[in-house]
């Protein structure tokens, strides 16, 4: 047995993980900069700026920053046919609202990417990995709609410098993240508000529907993805209490409020009146057009779940502690690795991306009709249409709607 082909197979970095040289070359601080190190006992901690006596997993890593030629060597050895990597939004403007990019962190990607070609590796690269500027902070970080143009720049700076060596990118790394993980996700501050956390959350949106529509107009050979967290859990025992208390973690760990909102502009609204949040549900509909959906999606799977969960909601909370805390150097409630939680992991994601994209399409051709004059009342368009393959899954084909494949209403982001 073999991989097809055209098949994708590699391995994945991040910047912050991995390269080390914090402040080379003209390298400004990102949030990952000040978190120090942590381990099972120990919770991770974040300083203001670098102290000294402190230790910074960020600082040095593995330094791949220079010696990215022997490590890509050994991914071309091993067979690697893509690399998913990060570029450090801080390597490329130092305090992310420069005026005029790094040079010299524009050179070291170049020769990274150049490196790769030369081993018939492909590059995929995400944008943004948890590794915000920290000059941003002054702004407020992600809260801020400011920071929405700040990311913009950065990102038509790298899709114009990269067009023709890089064809595939993801925007965010694990875009639902942001509750869990509110410094590591946009530099949010871990106690606030979780008003605070999806205001932040809904500006990346924003902020990624508009790179996609960028990374298509500078380069119409670009292919850009979503990306994020994953976990399954399995019930204790095969008690209807146990299955549903499961469910239910699994329901509020997957965030598909926010993955439908990433791929498709809409959030579920029942969810987030559940939890008294303001996020405007169809604002994102107003930026939203062929060219802003992705190309493709993206699951990190790092462990399966195997927890009693009991019938409360003490219960409940509880488990749901042990998985934010892990985050942080705490320890891991139950956790058990295997191709078994991958696999059904992938399944479950397909149908509910899938359940998503139908849900979410049907709620756009509702809002599209109320809010511009393109509505809904159009001949269904059939599923084999060019541009409903290229950008739409075929499981939407039922929605009665033509919109999706038109040209979009005139209002843009800016507005949102």
């Amino acid at each position: 047995m073999s991989f097809p082909e055209n098949f994708l197979w590699g391995g994945a970095t991040a910047a912050n993980q991995c390269e080390g040289a914090y402040l080379t070359d003209g390298k400004g601080l990102s949030t990952a900069d000040v978190m120090t190190a942590g381990d099972k006992d120990t919770p991770r901690r974040i300083t203001d700026g670098c102290l000294p006596g402190e230790n910074y997993p960020s600082h040095v890593a593995i330094d791949h920053y220079g010696h990215f030629k022997e490590d890509i060597a050994l991914f071309g050895e091993m067979g690697f046919k893509t690399y998913r990597m990060s570029i450090n939004w801080a390597r490329i403007f130092p305090n992310g609202d420069d005026d005029e990019p790094n040079e010299a962190g524009l050179a070291h990607y170049d020769a990274v990417f150049d490196e790769c070609h030369k081993y018939g590796i492909e590059p995929l690269v995400t944008l943004s990995h948890y590794e915000t500027p920290l000059g941003l902070q002054k702004y407020g970080s992600w809260e801020n709609r400011k920071v929405i143009n700040f990311y913009l720049n950065y990102v038509k700076t790298v899709f114009t410098r990269y067009r023709g060596k890089v064809k595939y990118w993801l925007t965010f790394n694990e875009i639902n993240c942001m509750s869990m993980s509110p410094w590591m996700a946009g530099g949010i501050a871990p106690d606030a508000s979780e008003q605070v956390r999806m205001t932040a959350a809904y500006h990346q949106f924003l902020a990624s529907a508009q790179a996609v529509q960028l990374a298509h107009e500078i380069d119409p050979e670009n292919k850009v993805g979503m990306m994020y967290g994953g976990m399954f859990s399995y019930p204790n025992s095969c008690d209807p209490a146990d299955v549903k208390a499961n469910a239910r973690a699994g329901a509020a760990f997957s965030r598909r409020a926010r993955g439908a909102a990433a791929s498709l502009g809409a959030f579920a609204p029942r969810l987030l009146a559940r939890r008294s949040l303001r996020t405007p549900r169809f604002a994102l509909l107003s930026c939203i057009s062929v060219s802003s959906f992705f190309g493709f999606a993206g699951t990190a799977f790092f462990a399966a779940f195997g927890s009693c969960f009991g019938t409360g909601a003490a219960a409940f909370a509880a488990f749901a502690g042990a998985v934010s805390a892990c985050f942080f150097g705490a320890r891991w409630r139950s956790s058990a690795c295997g191709c078994r939680g991958i696999s059904e992991l992938t399944i479950q994601r397909r149908t509910r991306w899938e359940n998503s994209v139908r849900r979410s399409g049907k709620s756009m051709c509702n809002a599209m009709s109320s809010s511009s004059t393109r509505g809904c009342r159009q001949p269904r368009r059939a599923a084999t249409s060019p541009v409903c393959a290229r950008r739409w899954p075929t499981t939407i084909a039922s929605c009665n709607c033509a919109v999706r494949c038109a040209k979009p209403p005139s209002r843009n982001c800016a507005t949102a």
